[in-house]
């Protein structure tokens, strides 16, 4: 019997992934912006905004996390949506103005974070390897929502955020991010922001598909 070899390449989405499995000769494929428009229009302002968390399990120490933040925004005039099992959600048994969501398929998710009526989008990681390994996906998700984000410094493409001013990029100091949040309050800043968060999807679709010429 004549055994035939297979070829076979070993794709990652980041630079992190690549240097771990340097010994399969990776190739790094960027997450490209798909289900985000070029032309996403920004959620319309409203008394009292929406600040949105939407996360899996395996998030669970920055669900943790959030907890004490959420309990320094009480007072503020904000509504919190958290995509979260039940399991987790009972964290925030109690705390004021925060609706829960279950989790659900991709397509539907897809579906739900189209709809425009949110403003602030939290994307909190903290420093492990686990997190360095993720991709950049939730920002796609927020722009795609009509809102803007607070990002952790530890986000995947955080420079390129600041430096296209599409978002706040802090410190995981639950203070700062309070009034990160705060500051969002403000429709003119939220328009800055976004304004900024489209020129990044262009940029990082033109980005995506220069990598994938590589291919």
């Amino acid at each position: 019997m004549v055994k035939k070899k297979i070829g076979a390449e070993f794709w990652v989405s980041n630079e992190y992934l690549a240097d771990k499995y340097f010994y399969l000769n990776p190739k790094i494929l960027l997450p490209y912006p798909a289900y985000v428009k070029e032309d996403e229009k920004l959620s319309e302002a409203r008394e009292t905004p929406v600040v949105f968390y939407h996360a899996t399990a395996s998030h669970i120490e920055e669900f943790y996390w959030l907890k004490k933040l959420l309990l320094e925004l009480t007072q503020e005039n904000l509504l919190f949506e958290l995509v979260v099992d039940k399991k987790i959600g009972k964290l925030y048994k109690g705390i004021k103005n925060v609706y829960m969501v279950d989790p659900m398929p991709w397509k539907e998710y897809l579906t739900f974070s189209s709809l425009k009526y949110r403003h602030i989008g939290l994307a909190p990681l903290l420093d492990n390897s686990f997190n360095r390994a993720r991709s950049w996906v939730k920002f796609y998700n927020i722009v795609r929502s009509g809102a803007v984000g607070v990002y952790s410094e530890y986000f995947p493409i955080a420079k390129l955020i600041k430096e296209f001013n599409a978002g706040l990029v802090l410190p995981m100091d639950v203070r700062l991010w309070k009034d990160g949040i705060i500051s969002l309050i403000d429709e003119e800043k939220r328009k800055e922001l976004f304004k900024g968060s489209l020129e990044l999807i262009n940029y990082l679709r033109k980005e995506t598909l220069k990598s994938y010429d590589n291919f």
